[in-house]
């Protein structure tokens, strides 16, 4: 038996499919006055295992003002009437990635920008984590992000905007495509 540590998948009327394949769906889902971008492995269906905010905007606003919008995919129905969804990265729904984040507290910033923050994250999934501490730290970190399949670091760029898997987006965050463990033995 497992005892999930993620929050929990609820039934809910206003859910939309993304993008789905044999391992994974993504889905949209309104509540209340809040857009969600949400990772659901199919291997365990009642567990989130990752969620982002979405807002809806204009193409000609994101176009004005690139800096501060990170277009991801949109649904049909948005596209046609000129709008796309971005990521809003001012919040974080996800209490395990807020958890991981105050363990700022306890880094000597003072010591900082003379040095980049080195990070470790094993299990980066679609680059949550790495997304977060580099923007609270400026990019003045150096993360070795470990993920199994690639195809889920490629899936956090297109579906949520994480845009931190291609070396050129970010060149703070270094991918490492294997087990967790081959990467600390070596």
């Amino acid at each position: 038996r497992s005892i999930p540590i993620m929050l929990m998948n609820e039934e809910n009327k206003d859910m939309k499919s993304v993008f789905m394949t044999d391992n994974l769906l993504i889905r949209d889902v309104q509540e209340k006055d809040m857009s969600l971008r949400q990772l659901i492995f199919k291997s365990n269906p009642y567990q989130i295992q990752c969620e982002i905010k979405t807002i809806l905007t204009s193409k000609t606003k994101i176009k004005n003002d690139k800096d501060n919008y990170i277009p991801i995919k949109t649904l049909d129905k948005y596209t046609q009437k000129n709008l796309v969804q971005c990521l809003d990265d001012s919040f974080i729904s996800m209490f395990y990635i807020q958890a991981l984040l105050s363990a700022l507290f306890f880094v000597d910033l003072k010591k900082y920008p003379q040095e980049k923050v080195k990070i470790l994250v094993l299990g980066a999934g679609i680059g949550t984590i790495n997304y977060y501490f580099d923007k609270i730290l400026k990019g003045n970190v150096c993360i070795d992000a470990v993920e199994l399949d690639k195809k889920v670091a490629e899936v956090g760029m297109e579906y949520f905007g994480l845009n931190n898997y291609k070396k050129e987006k970010n060149p703070n965050i270094k991918w490492h495509f294997k087990d967790a463990k081959e990467f600390i033995i070596e």
